[in-house]
């Protein structure tokens, strides 16, 4: 029974280790950021100000369980998948699929963003963007 408890835990080991998965987008001027998956999970919209004819631009990370993030029109450019198989039948498959797509960002509670934030709309209620998003990952395969 103890063997069979050890080949069960680094069954379960491997197996929760064997996959990667990571997704990030971002608007061309950098002022919306977006990213999900093992890496980093967060949101980033940028607020513009001017003082004294000086630009800053400040970074807010928003929280995810505050916000609803739509995606709209969504449009894919690219996308590879490749699989690699070793002769005992294990093996590893790893894609990548590069999309443009609309997002669009409003605080759950229906609050309003600032003035200042990049890509709001004219009613504070949200901020949108045009992305371009990166997903990548890999994961063990079963090979014939």
């Amino acid at each position: 029974m103890k063997k069979l408890t050890i080949i069960f835990t680094a069954l379960m080991t491997i197996s929760a280790q064997a996959s990667f998965f990571q997704e990030t987008c971002s608007s061309a001027d950098g002022m919306l950021k977006l990213a999900s998956g093992h890496v980093s999970n967060k949101v980033v919209i940028t607020e513009r100000e001017y003082n004294n004819g000086k630009l800053s631009e400040n970074e807010i990370e928003l929280l995810r369980h505050e916000i609803e993030v739509d995606t709209k029109n969504e449009t894919l450019l690219k996308n590879t998948n490749s699989k690699n198989c070793s002769v005992g039948g294990g093996g590893v498959v790893n894609w990548q699929s590069i999309s443009a797509k609309e997002i669009v960002i409003t605080n759950s509670d229906g609050t309003l963003f600032s003035r200042e934030t990049v890509g709001v709309s004219q009613d504070l209620k949200s901020v949108s963007a045009f992305v371009i998003c990166d997903n990548s990952g890999n994961s063990m395969n079963l090979c014939e």
